[in-house]
Order: C-alpha cells, then structure tokens, then sequence
C-alpha cells in the first residue's frame, strides 16, 4: 500500500513506480552501486485500487495494469519470469537477513567470551565414603555481593568398589 499525505491547497500529485519494496540488501552490497538494487520488481498486471480521503470522504477507484500487448511473451513466459524474480528477491533478502544473524553471532560469542573469562571453577572431594549411588545435594555459598553462583543442584554417588 502506497501512502502519500497531501496537505498542500489544489491538485497533488502522486507517483506511483509500479514496483513493490526494493528488497532488504546485505552490508556492502552498496559498494558496487546499481540502480536495479535500489527498487523492487514490478507489480504484476491486475487491477489496483486507488482511494483519496479528504476529510472524513473517502473517494475510491481503480487502475487497471495490462501486459504490453506488442510483447511478444506469452503468459506462461511472464508466469516464469515473474516466479524467478520473485524468488530472487526473497533469496536477496534471505542473504541480508543471514548476514544479519552472523554479525549479531559475533556479539554473542563476544559475550560468552566475557562470561568464561569471569568464571571459576571449584572442586572438591566429598568426605562420604559410601559409593551407595544416593542423590547429594550440593549448596554454594557467597559473601560477596553482585555475583551470581551457578551450580548443580547435586550429584548421585559412585556405586560399586
């Protein structure tokens, strides 16, 4: 849907490309400048409605887009075209969308980074000797303040000799 708020006095003017969103592109991708990256693919033929409101009146009517009739491209080549720009474009904004999701992993592996480079690790040897294969509670305690413990709730013991 196309939105285009007229405030001024008189008759406004709106342009209509006939093209859908351009797709959403990848970083870098505007490093090679193209006119075509900057716009989507044209809409298909069909007919369109086209409503003004003015005040509290809407007015409505609608446009009708026909093929080119000098073309000499049959609708089942135009069903393939517009299939395989269709598809194209969703795969554009596949590839921005993955890239995406590989520069937000750098943030996380940032953060796992900063996490095991402030963790601690604590052993101990338990002082029951029976390996009778009973669940053991474990409790960590800190004096500190602002930390954060993560621990296992326990462990079963060993059984056997």
């Amino acid at each position: 849907m196309l939105s285009v708020p007229g405030k001024r006095r008189g008759v406004n003017r709106v342009d209509w490309a006939m093209r859908i969103a351009a797709p959403k592109t990848a970083p870098g991708a505007s490093l090679v400048p193209n006119l075509y990256s900057l716009m989507g693919p044209r809409v298909p033929a069909g007919t369109y409605t086209v409503k003004m409101i003015k005040g509290k009146e809407t007015f409505t009517s609608t446009i009708t887009l026909q093929h080119d009739p000098r073309s000499t491209h049959g609708a089942d080549d135009r069903a393939l075209q517009r299939k395989t720009v269709m598809k194209l474009y969703a795969m554009v904004e596949r590839l921005a969308t993955l890239i995406d999701d590989v520069k937000e992993l750098s943030n996380v592996y940032q953060q796992i980074s900063d996490e095991l480079s402030s963790q601690y690790t604590v052993g101990y040897t338990s002082k029951n000797p029976r390996r009778d294969g009973t669940w053991r509670r474990i409790i960590v305690r800190i004096e500190r303040p602002g930390l954060t413990v993560r621990t296992k709730q326990g462990y079963y013991a060993p059984t056997g000799p």
